[in-house]
């Protein structure tokens, strides 16, 4: 891999606390058996950019080459040496008999969706830790949508499950919603049924007052009316939705899917109007979406287009969701 880009360090607090801690063993005189590494990535949220120009071919998918980007960005994000230490660091106590969620989008169906080889990738290497196919739950809104979008439908309790909210035995529990403001939206039975979230959206630009569909509003796929948090209600209806125990405190892992992206080509529909090869991958939602926005606001700058302004960074990073600030990120920008 070749290391292409990475943000230089500043003083601030958690140098000082470096400090502090170097200036405690030292007047203690006790051995000091601390990482530095550890003490260098205190208080920031680390990001992995990681790309091939392999991924993707005439608009066709390299499988393999998406899954080593896949293995080699779990491995840089928990500093691991295996895919397997790599995922028991993101879900420390995961037991066999706990159910994943895997949240994609495809609310465009075939246009620019979460890519089935990635989620292919990831469900791979899930069920090589030794982990019951079955208890893998791929899932979005609309079952038609999943389909378009090239997956295959199963709630049987053989392989690897893939179904729509809208199916009749899950559907929303109207006993667990979201409140923001004066507006309650019910939760997804399949989110709730889930001990353990990975969260796949893709990278896309929106219209104001969105500006961008990444981690966080992909969360809007978790409600039976999401547009009862559109327009006036979006920054808060998102925060308060990526704030509630079922997705804070279940959410594993952000993996955006950045093999394409949609820069804001078309005004009128979605498309995918660039190729990144490559995936964005953080623990951090806020500070994912933070990288995708840059992503795409680099893309919209070679087309001579203004950036998009994404104020729910702000407001989520208020909310302690994450951090929107470069200088409490450790990013690494990776070629494979």
């Amino acid at each position: 891999m070749e290391k292409i880009d990475n943000k230089s360090n500043i003083l601030t607090k958690r140098e000082f606390l470096k400090r502090g801690i170097l200036v405690f063993y030292g007047l203690t005189g006790l051995p000091l058996f601390l990482n530095y590494d550890f003490l260098e990535t205190i208080d920031k949220s680390r990001v992995i950019v990681m790309r091939s120009k392999n991924a993707t071919e005439d608009n066709e998918i390299n499988g393999m080459v998406v899954q080593k980007i896949l293995n080699e960005s779990l491995k840089e994000l928990t500093d691991q040496p295996t895919v397997k230490d790599a995922w028991l660091k993101i879900i420390p106590n995961l037991d066999e008999k706990d159910t994943i969620g895997i949240k994609i989008n495809t609310g465009m169906g075939k246009a620019i969706p979460t890519q089935p080889k990635l989620i292919k990738a990831i469900t791979s290497s899930l069920i090589a830790l030794g982990l019951n196919s079955n208890h893998l739950i791929i899932y979005d809104m609309w079952g038609k949508n999943l389909i378009d979008a090239g997956y295959i439908l199963n709630k049987s309790t053989e392989g690897v499950r893939c179904i729509g909210n809208d199916n009749k035995d899950w559907g929303y529990d109207q006993k667990n919603y979201v409140q923001a403001i004066d507006k309650k939206v019910a939760l997804s039975k399949i989110l709730l049924h889930c001990d353990h979230l990975i969260n796949v959206p893709v990278l896309r630009v929106h219209m104001p007052p969105y500006g961008v569909t990444l981690s966080m509003k992909n969360h809007f796929g978790n409600l039976e009316r999401p547009q009862e948090f559109h327009d006036d209600y979006f920054i808060k209806g998102c925060t308060a939705l990526n704030n509630h125990p079922a997705i804070k405190e279940k959410q594993r892992i952000n993996i955006i899917d950045c093999l394409y992206g949609f820069w804001g080509s078309v005004k009128t529909r979605f498309v995918r109007d660039f190729v990144y090869n490559g995936l964005i991958i953080s623990k951090d939602p806020v500070a994912a979406d933070y990288m995708g926005a840059r992503i795409l606001n680099e893309e919209r700058a070679r087309h001579d287009r203004p950036p998009q302004s994404v104020p729910l960074l702000d407001t989520a990073a208020e909310a302690g969701l994450g951090t929107n600030d470069p200088d409490k990120m450790k990013i690494k920008n990776l070629l494979l």
